[in-house]
């Protein structure tokens, strides 16, 4: 019933009435500034990029919008192309002839929602963005600061699979795991599907377990914890969860499980116990 409640609780999120904004900054740079490149070859491996890591509740969330935000240190107001970076190929163009701004701290919006959207939904990997075109300097945080920090502003809707993500990627320091983004959205995907899944060489399963009594995996549990039992199996639990223990796999995933409807008074408490897990990752 547990399990039940806390989907009934994601749904209601999922209907806008819970929403929020955040921001991605850059990953770190080795200079104060990059500069874009009028190479021809968009699939080269030392384009200029700008990186931006999606935390464990962006994946699988509905995402509202994205602005990719950036400003110029000296000699803007160039013409360059946006691309979508690709490793594996040709990067792919995603806006054409944008102008970077010339006054230092001017910042300029770019709308990027259906990038990272698509990397949200795990459609491809999120290897970040590269500039192709007129000469200028795009400043980076490691020499001005957070102030002049390239960012992406993202509006999203939280979904189940978004907040399963988030308390994997919140279990991960404690189970003693190093997961990246394509991780969280194969842990989070066995959640909501069911089955079972190798990820860094660990092979996971969906439990229907719901770990809120006692038992061999090491007392009673609340949602959000994650824990390594006597015998060395991982668990993370999230109204059932997720287990490296293969004597407790089963059944078919919450995406596919029927939602009961809850006492009025249960939603309330438990949508206010989820909000309270999605302020907390974000601490």
């Amino acid at each position: 019933m547990k399990k039940m409640l806390f989907l009934c609780a994601i749904a209601l999120l999922s209907a806008n009435v819970y929403a929020d904004t955040t921001r991605l900054y850059s990953s770190d740079s080795s200079s104060a500034y990059i500069h874009p490149t009028a190479w021809n070859n968009p699939a080269a491996s030392d384009f200029p990029l700008l990186y931006f890591a999606l935390p464990g509740d962006l994946i699988g969330a509905t995402i509202n919008s994205a602005t990719l935000n950036i400003t110029a240190m000296e000699m803007g107001n160039a013409d360059v192309d946006l691309y979508r970076y690709n490793s594996s190929g040709a990067s792919i163009l995603y806006l054409n002839n944008i102008e970077i701004p010339f006054n230092w701290g001017q910042w300029q919006a770019y709308p990027v929602t259906p990038v990272v959207s698509h990397w949200s939904q795990g459609h491809y990997p999120n290897e970040g963005f590269l500039f192709v075109g007129e000469w200028c300097e795009i400043t980076t945080e490691q020499y001005y600061g957070q102030f002049y920090w390239p960012y992406i502003q993202v509006d999203y809707t939280p979904t189940p699979q978004s907040i399963a993500a988030g308390l994997v990627d919140y279990a991960e320091e404690t189970l003693g795991n190093d997961w990246d983004e394509a991780d969280l959205f194969d842990l989070s995907f066995l959640y909501m599907s069911g089955g079972s899944v190798t990820v860094d060489g660990e092979v996971w399963y969906y439990t229907s377990n719901e770990f809120n009594t006692d038992g061999s995996w090491g007392g009673a549990h609340s949602i959000g914890d994650a824990w390594i039992d006597g015998n060395g199996y991982k668990h993370i639990y999230i109204g059932s969860g997720v287990t490296t223990d293969p004597s407790l796999a089963g059944s078919g995933g919450e995406g596919g499980d029927p939602i009961a409807i809850p006492e009025p008074t249960s939603i309330v408490l438990l949508l206010t116990g989820v909000v309270a897990i999605i302020k907390r990752l974000k601490k």
